[in-house]
């Protein structure tokens, strides 16, 4: 990793703690865009001389970075043999720099930095987006989902009758929705609403 952020930093142990927090931000966007299920690990820092030449300072935890990280290319083949290229990962660069200046952005990439993300990150994912952007009312009016589905979202995370364990409360509150909204369906919601404030934030 290279960044103009660490040029004022001539300490190894602040130069790593400066890119971790850049690879938090980086670990949330990757598995937004690529659903990315490993972690980027940061191993050894070094110094460029002037020369050329590198010291390196190197420390106990293990060297662990894809380096294909941004290279996944998706290719369509239409039935007229026309094809389309899509490159999934493209946005990650403008994500994690609009996240080092948008408190908002950067909370929601190290909750999804987690990449097992429960019922409870992507419940506190929506309040984040919700407040951002002025109330659930405006998520819908943007577009991103649903008034219907944001609630039955919302109903089932709290819902221990619904989900057992999983829910934000240990204890019943309201009556449970009849036709829980499944996990899956949870995390496809979620990330779609997070695709469409993040699109917003990109144009803006």
């Amino acid at each position: 990793m290279m960044s103009s952020a660490f040029e004022s930093t001539m300490d190894a142990d602040a130069v790593r703690e400066k890119a971790q927090r850049i690879v938090d931000l980086l670990d949330g966007a990757i598995h937004l865009a690529l659903e990315a299920t490993a972690p980027i690990r940061i191993g050894s820092v070094y110094r460029v001389r002037e020369d050329g030449s590198r010291d390196f300072y190197v420390a106990p935890a293990p060297f662990r970075v894809e380096a294909r990280v941004f290279a996944p290319t998706v290719v369509i083949t239409h039935p007229d043999g026309a094809s389309e290229e899509f490159h999934p990962a493209d946005p990650v660069r403008v994500w994690v720099r609009i996240a080092q200046n948008d408190k908002s952005v950067a909370a929601v990439f190290v909750i999804l930095a987690n990449m097992d993300p429960n019922w409870s990150d992507l419940y506190k994912v929506l309040e984040i987006v919700r407040e951002d952007v002025g109330g659930l009312d405006a998520v819908a009016s943007a577009g991103w989902a649903t008034k219907s589905s944001m609630n039955l979202f919302t109903r089932t995370a709290n819902s221990v009758g619904a989900i057992g364990l999983d829910a934000r409360h240990g204890v019943e509150t309201t009556q449970p929705p009849s036709n829980p909204m499944n996990f899956s369906e949870a995390r496809s919601l979620i990330k779609t609403i997070v695709h469409g404030w993040l699109r917003f934030k990109s144009s803006a």
